[in-house]
């Protein structure tokens, strides 16, 4: 739900009196992926938030402002799970899940959406490499579910994504 206080303006630009106030659904049929990919082209990476909460209104104090102790826990999930296919997605998945402690990461999720954050990718990249699979932190920022950086993996190394870069 989003609050607006609309305003009359005039021909140059200027306001010159409010209309009132009323509501509008602000989230009808917006993703979280789509939303995600919105504020992507429009802020560095690094300020991306990983996880969205849709709230019917903010909560506030009897000042007036934000309430930050009243707003829910955000919740890290991803996608509807879809099991690893290959070999280098299957190291993929149980290096993700390993570094971001969940018990189990589906091909679809979103590195960043469950929990990723840009340390964690470097740990990433390392463990996958210990396994014979080579990847970039970049990669992880770019390509950031397993299947797509599975999929990147493979064609670094000319192989199908199926197999795996030997070290």
């Amino acid at each position: 739900m989003g609050y607006f206080v609309p305003v009359v303006v005039d021909a140059g630009g200027s306001a010159r009196g409010r209309l009132g106030h009323f509501e509008v659904e602000m989230t009808a049929g917006v993703t979280v992926r789509e939303l995600r990919r919105f504020v992507a082209e429009r802020l560095p990476e690094f300020m991306v938030p990983s996880v969205f909460v849709s709230l019917e209104r903010l909560p506030l104090a009897p000042n007036g402002k934000l309430d930050r102790a009243a707003l829910p826990e955000p919740e890290f999930t991803g996608e509807a799970y879809r099991a690893p296919r290959s070999g280098v997605e299957e190291i993929l998945a149980g290096v993700y899940a390993d570094v971001l402690g969940v018990e189990r990461v589906g091909i679809d999720d979103d590195f960043f959406a469950i929990g990723g954050d840009s340390i964690r990718s470097i740990q990433i990249v390392s463990r996958a490499r210990a396994l014979g699979v080579e990847i970039t932190a970049r990669q992880i920022f770019e390509r950031r579910t397993v299947a797509e950086l599975a999929d990147a993996a493979a064609r670094k190394c000319s192989v199908t994504p199926d197999s795996y870069c030997p070290s």
